[in-house]
């Protein structure tokens, strides 16, 4: 039979369990226990419960394994960048996203391409270059179709740019919007804009933009509608058929 040792020696005999023929439990005395079952036996020493539970005694200490203290868990992990306050510190992906360059939403398109015409974006307008030849009327009539008018100039650079768009297609001579069929002498844009007589003359800023070869416009039966060749403007009669352009 198992001993436990002796001091403080008093206790009470084990009881046996029916029919068992071995003690279940045995205390002996007040500072240790044993315990029989089956082929195992052991003494334990009492202790109070309280010890564990407030921290006294000789409880066992438990040391906490975390990535700093383990062995195998590499360099720490540098920490997050300063953030303004009141803001989350952003991953890797969401600070990507945040450095990449914002795209340019794409510029709506403000013509209606004809099949037969070719179309292109300008500085800030849409543009498109007709070679077929048709009158003045007809012109103006299919760029409104397309949603914009016949081209109306302002500067050296458009004129340039125009000009040679429409060499692009192999047209040398076609119609500007411009027009003095409402009072002779007195030339304006499809817009309603002043450009050339004397009326432009006395406009702030000085007489807009107008390369018109030299005698031009000369009103020659009468020539109401006007025309651009190689960059430079003449009139022409507005029943004559040559190329177009519109903007939008």
């Amino acid at each position: 039979m198992l001993e436990c040792p002796s001091y403080r020696h008093v206790g009470r005999v084990a009881r046996r369990a029916p029919g068992s023929g071995r003690p279940r439990r045995c205390v002996v005395g007040s500072a240790w226990v044993v315990v029989l079952a089956g082929s195992v036996a052991g003494c334990f020493p009492e202790q109070t419960l309280s010890s564990y539970t407030a921290g006294t005694g000789d409880a066992p200490s438990v040391t906490s394994t975390t990535s700093e203290n383990r062995p195998d868990s590499g360099p720490p992990e540098p920490p997050a960048a300063p953030t303004e306050e009141g803001q989350a510190p952003l991953d890797v992906a969401d600070a990507a996203v945040a450095a990449a360059p914002a795209l340019d939403a794409a510029l709506p398109r403000t013509l209606r391409c004809r099949p037969d015409c070719v179309c292109e974006r300008g500085e800030d307008r849409d543009y498109m270059f007709c070679s077929a030849a048709v009158a003045f009327a007809v012109a103006s009539e299919r760029c409104a179709e397309a949603g914009g008018t016949l081209p109306s100039v302002d500067d050296p650079a458009q004129n340039q740019w125009l000009t040679e768009r429409m060499q692009s297609v192999a047209v040398d001579d076609f119609w500007l919007s411009g027009t003095d069929a409402d009072a002779e002498g007195v030339w304006r844009w499809s817009d309603g804009r002043v450009f050339f007589g004397p009326a432009a003359a006395a406009l702030d800023g000085g007489a807009p933009f107008a390369p018109w070869e030299p005698g031009q416009p000369n009103d020659v039966n009468g020539e109401d509608c006007m025309r651009s060749v190689e960059g430079i403007w003449r009139d022409l009669d507005c029943a004559d058929e040559i190329a177009y352009a519109c903007q939008g």
